[in-house]
């Protein structure tokens, strides 16, 4: 009875693979407030691995783009993969308090040097994170918010911090390797 405890315990107490790929499932159902255009999660649904597996049983494998002045629809990947998990759609939305607002804002810690921003045009683009579970990886993607020219930025393992720096429009990866810090940069 003991051990059935012990082994309860640990089962609830310590979820397998939680936060291992830093991402729940979420729903994405938004407008753009500077275009207009319409982004809605297509849903797939996951494998469960073992019994341990944590997490919800569903993944993000696309997004469709409404657009509500030409009536079409498009999605962002032209493939069918229903193994591709989409952890992150961000984009800016608008200027405030010296700031840019961004749609995703829960991933906040990944917004970073964002303050005393001057006034100017928001950017036509946004990034979009796949997780590559089988290969411990996180793909950033960058696209117009139409969803035309998608474009992969870089791969990194799933437990390199990487944040956008707003005021020099840049995507950085940090790292520790050996005691020191490895910081690479990205255009964006």
């Amino acid at each position: 009875m003991k051990i059935l405890r012990i082994f309860l315990l640990l089962l609830f107490a310590i979820p397998a693979n939680a936060g291992l790929y830093g991402k729940s499932y979420s729903n994405i159902d938004f407008y753009d407030p500077v275009t207009g255009l319409y982004y809605k999660s297509i849903v797939s649904k996951k494998e469960k691995k073992s019994f341990l597996s944590s997490g919800s049983d569903k993944r993000i494998s696309n997004i469709s783009i409404f657009d509500p002045e030409t009536n079409t629809i498009s999605l962002l990947f032209a493939d069918k993969n229903d193994l591709r998990d989409i952890s992150l759609l961000l984009f800016e939305t608008g200027h405030k308090d010296d700031s840019i607002e961004f749609f995703g804002t829960r991933y906040s810690n990944r917004i970073k040097n964002n303050v005393n921003i001057a006034e100017r045009a928001l950017k036509n683009k946004m990034l979009i994170v796949v997780v590559e579970a089988e290969t411990l990886t996180k793909t950033l993607w960058a696209a117009e918010k139409n969803g035309k020219n998608l474009t992969k930025l870089l791969t990194v393992p799933v437990k390199t911090h990487w944040h956008i720096d707003v005021k020099n429009s840049k995507i950085r990866t940090v790292k520790q390797v050996n005691g020191k810090i490895e910081i690479k940069s990205y255009d964006w």
